[in-house]
C-alpha cells in the first residue's frame, strides 16, 4: 500500500474513532511530495479546462511538472503561497 493511502487511512480512522478530534497538523503534511505527487496525478489524469489562474496541463508539463512541484513545495513550507481567486461554475 503506498504511502499516502496509508496516511489517508490513518486520519480516517481516527477521524470515525472520535468524531470530536481536531486535527492541528495538516500543513506540514501537505507539503509532502508525495501527497504533491499523487495530487498532480490526479489533477493531470482529470484533463479539465485551465483554472482562474489560465494555467492548462499542457503548460505546466511544458514548463516541467517536477519543477513546478519543487516550487510549490516550497512556497508551501515558506508559507508565502497565495491562492488565486475561485472561479463559481454552476452546475445545470
Amino acid at each position: 500500500m503506498k504511502r499516502l493511502e496509508l496516511f489517508r487511512n490513518r486520519l480516517y480512522q481516527k477521524a470515525k474513532e472520535d468524531p470530536e478530534r481536531v486535527f492541528y497538523t495538516l500543513h506540514d503534511k501537505l507539503c509532502r511530495m508525495d501527497i504533491l505527487e499523487e495530487a498532480w496525478k490526479n489533477v493531470a489524469a482529470n484533463h479539465g479546462t485551465a483554472g482562474i489562474d489560465g494555467q492548462t496541463i499542457d503548460d505546466i508539463k511544458a514548463y516541467g511538472a517536477d519543477r513546478y512541484l519543487r516550487e510549490l513545495q516550497q512556497e508551501l513550507m515558506d508559507e508565502t503561497y497565495t491562492v488565486s481567486d475561485v472561479r463559481r461554475v454552476y452546475i445545470p
